[in-house]
């Protein structure tokens, strides 16, 4: 079974914005807030400076944005929806930026968009909340839910499960491809030379020190990978874990494709291209739970639970990969 979407990625529009100044800074705001109504999903990512394990401060913001816009042609018919990424880089750093950082809290603690981060526990919800008083409401973690979908893989194949829709054994090998760029790799999102490009900037910059100024246009161009993919990575994780639990292949993962990436607006999609699931911590709480319905005599739930080996194993595996997500430079 192919892990990716049909890839629309590089033909997508992607804008990128960078806030240096606290004027900049208003307005990027502004502009988040009156896309309120247009967006259901925020991407972020935040680059630290890590004086210690336990002390760390923001030095860079990324922030990213999915609408679908309209094409048309001179006569003004449809032709299709283009995916517009807008992409915010932060420079929390640059005078006047930081003391308006905090504009950005509506945005953060509006429960209707889902924020999407990748191994955000340990650096950037720290920093967010210390530094700028940031609460996130309404969170999905892609790293967390790799590895929710790569141990729940590994226990359906270890207790003989079957999936019409899913290759089990692709799945499981998630838990090599947990860091963010392996990620992206492992479902397609980039061809061979972005994801060689990615991997390089990742181990070049992910321990520098983020303080220098002024900023690289490498460091800028990594930040900017940071963010690019998570919207889409969580659609495809989410699209996985409903295709595990119920082996259903046309799944509306909320871009207007279905689970095999086909189509132009699915039947549940709203006109921005928000797929009808409402889907956030909540998905990862059910696979907490698969297979504990006691009221349900016909479903043998130990086939469903993960083994002590297996939750060790990946326990150790995951332990490494994590720290290479979060540690040095940070982000």
């Amino acid at each position: 079974n192919d892990n990716s979407n049909s890839n629309s990625y590089n033909t997508a529009k992607t804008i990128q914005i960078m806030v240096d100044t606290a004027d900049k800074m208003k307005q990027c705001a502004d502009d988040l807030l009156n896309e309120n109504n247009k967006i259901s999903e925020l991407a972020f990512d935040l680059e630290a400076y890590n004086a210690s394990k336990y002390k760390q401060a923001t030095c860079l913001l990324q922030l990213c944005t999915c609408t679908n816009t309209s094409t048309n042609t001179s006569t003004n018919t449809n032709i299709g929806n283009i995916k517009e990424y807008k992409i915010y880089i932060i420079d929390v750093l640059a005078p006047g930026v930081w003391d308006h950082v905090s504009l950005l809290i509506p945005i953060f603690a509006n429960p209707s968009i889902v924020k999407i981060g990748h191994g955000i526990s340990s650096i950037d919800v720290p920093c967010l909340h210390r530094d700028f008083g940031i609460f996130i409401v309404n969170c999905f973690d892609t790293l967390e839910g790799a590895k929710v979908l790569s141990s729940s893989a590994s226990s359906l194949a270890y207790n003989g499960g079957k999936n019409k829709s899913l290759s089990l054994s692709s799945l499981r090998k998630l838990k090599n491809h947990l860091s963010l760029a392996k990620l992206c790799k492992f479902y397609g999102m980039q061809d061979e030379e972005e994801a060689e490009r990615y991997l390089q900037l990742k181990g070049e910059f992910q321990t520098t020190d983020w303080r220098l100024r002024p900023l690289e246009r490498d460091m800028v161009e990594y930040g900017m990978l940071d963010v690019r993919f998570l919207i889409d990575l969580r659609r495809l994780l989410v699209r996985d874990m409903i295709q595990l639990v119920d082996g259903d292949s046309d799944v509306d993962i909320g871009d207007g494709r279905d689970g095999n990436g086909n189509g132009d607006n699915g039947d549940n999609s709203d006109a921005n291209g928000h797929g009808g699931y409402d889907l956030g911590l909540d998905v990862l709480n059910s696979f907490n739970s698969f297979g504990d319905d006691d009221e349900d005599d016909d479903c043998d739930g130990d086939k469903f639970q993960l083994s002590n080996s297996i939750i060790e194993e990946d326990e150790n595996d995951l332990r490494d990969e994590e720290a290479d997500d979060g540690g040095g430079g940070g982000g």
